[in-house]
């Protein structure tokens, strides 16, 4: 996912949907709440982003490397991405061990993914 600068999508109200459209539990709020944090610092690597076009064109810095380290940095937003709370896992209330959350009823987007592609082998 991080290799091609993959963008992430984390639509959806923070609090009361997940990423995708699934009604959050109000015990999952707060997981969920930090979906804006996501949003905030993926807007300002963007911003990075930008400057740096801007700043490789200033005298003095033909040689800053602007593509290696704008790769680096949507590297690093899509790992955020990946990583924010994405799904409410549909395992039982009761069950602990869940192999897909672990117990704690979320998926991130990595774990969302991750079973989306065994799902797909399996078919």
């Amino acid at each position: 996912m991080a290799d091609g600068g993959t963008s992430v999508s984390l639509a959806g109200s923070c609090d009361e949907h997940d990423a995708l459209g699934q009604l959050v539990p109000p015990r999952l709020h707060s997981v969920f709440s930090t979906r804006h944090e996501v949003y905030n610092l993926a807007a300002e690597i963007e911003a990075l982003k930008s400057s740096l076009v801007l700043l490789r064109d200033l005298p003095g810095m033909e040689q800053l490397p602007t593509r290696e380290i704008c790769r680096y940095l949507e590297a690093a937003k899509t790992e955020l991405q990946l990583s924010a709370p994405m799904a409410v896992c549909d395992c039982p209330p009761t069950k602990t061990d869940c192999p897909n959350c672990g117990g704690r009823r979320w998926l991130s987007g990595k774990s969302y993914h991750r079973i989306s592609e065994l799902e797909t082998k399996s078919l």
